[in-house]
């Protein structure tokens, strides 16, 4: 195909019976453009290896509670494009009620020429008549394209809020796996902004990795992020995630309150990789002072037990005078925060 059609906006959203939502379609091609479309339900979910991918009709156990499919109506969903030419193709619901909630569908659009012929000189020669090659049927293949744009259907006041199950950080060789674990437990889909950075045993970035993500159900997307060669270990994974995102139309954006986490690379310090450990920030009026590792006892799984030698390691590390008070700021699971005081003078913490 020599030309494309472009589209806009890049989200397909109605909201509720008796409204509609539109798509503009627009001919970038030098040859008129037939133009298909066609809606079906699926949205982006992982597989195993963390990998996203649309689901195809019929692979959702829940398609008939969540598919925009039976209540849509679009037009045209056909259309021949002149060279430059637009069409507006409008999306209406025309029956109700429809319950509270939001529905999902995929609208896929199929481009190509209006006019095609296969080329008669297969081989780019030509020929008189007189070679074989002459006798041989001629065979064309069309090489057909498509795009697949996401469509909301919401009825009444729709939330999101996605949530951090859980997140499994694992050392590769030269690079660091990150998979957090996502659930949703709002009505609308939660369309969000991650970000994967990697910070070495000296406090600094090792390595980011960002990306757009859509929580619809769950989602246990991969990221993988490469160690810059001058980090030093032990490194630790900084995980946010956040509803920023300005690509969206004002009325498809749900705001929704933002994640943040921080776990330890496993395997990464000097001595032998302990499960049960978190890694400390060591803290003095906001200015980080060092990475203390808080070793776990397994008898108190919430009791971090920490070295004096390691606080006065990090104490000592870019201080030109010795603080009275300090703080030890960390994680001793996921989801549990925990700040330390430290009186330096008397002992106590």
């Amino acid at each position: 195909m020599e030309g494309q059609v472009a589209f806009l906006p890049s989200v397909v959203h109605v909201d509720g019976v008796g409204k509609s939502g539109w798509l503009q379609l627009v001919s970038s091609a030098n040859e008129p453009l037939e133009v298909a479309l066609t809606l079906h339900f699926g949205y982006p979910v992982t597989d195993d290896s963390g990998r996203v991918s649309v689901t195809a009709p019929g692979e959702l156990p829940d398609s008939a509670l969540r598919s925009a499919v039976p209540w849509l109506r679009f037009a045209p969903d056909r259309v021949v494009l002149e060279p430059g030419a637009s069409q507006r193709v409008r999306f209406v619901v025309p029956n109700g009620p429809l319950p509270t909630g939001e529905y999902w569908a995929r609208l896929t659009i199929h481009p190509q020429p209006a006019r095609w012929t296969p080329s008669a000189a297969p081989f780019g020669d030509q020929h008189d008549g007189s070679s074989p090659i002459d006798t041989i049927p001629r065979v064309g293949v069309r090489v057909r394209s498509q795009v697949a744009l996401p469509v909301f259907l919401r009825s009444g006041p729709v939330t999101t809020q996605p949530l951090l199950d859980s997140m499994t950080v694992e050392r590769q060789s030269d690079r660091v796996g990150v998979r957090p674990w996502l659930s949703n437990v709002g009505q609308g889909a939660a369309l969000g902004f991650a970000r994967v950075e990697l910070i070495d045993g000296h406090g600094q970035s090792a390595g980011v990795v960002e990306r757009q993500v859509a929580i619809y159900d769950r989602q246990s997307p991969e990221f993988v992020v490469p160690v810059a060669p001058a980090a030093v270990p032990p490194f630790r994974v900084r995980f946010s995630l956040t509803d920023q995102r300005p690509d969206l139309p004002d009325d498809v954006h749900l705001g929704f309150a933002a994640i943040h986490t921080e776990v330890a690379v496993p395997g990464t310090d000097a001595g032998t990789p302990d499960p049960r450990s978190s890694l400390f920030s060591l803290q003095f009026e906001g200015v980080e002072l060092g990475v203390i590792e808080a070793r776990h006892d397994p008898s108190l799984p919430y009791e971090p037990l920490f070295s004096v030698s390691d606080v006065s390691q990090a104490l000592s590390i870019g201080l030109d005078r010795e603080p009275n008070r300090a703080v030890l700021v960390g994680r001793i699971a996921a989801d549990v925060p925990l700040e330390i005081a430290l009186d330096l003078d008397s002992g106590r913490g």
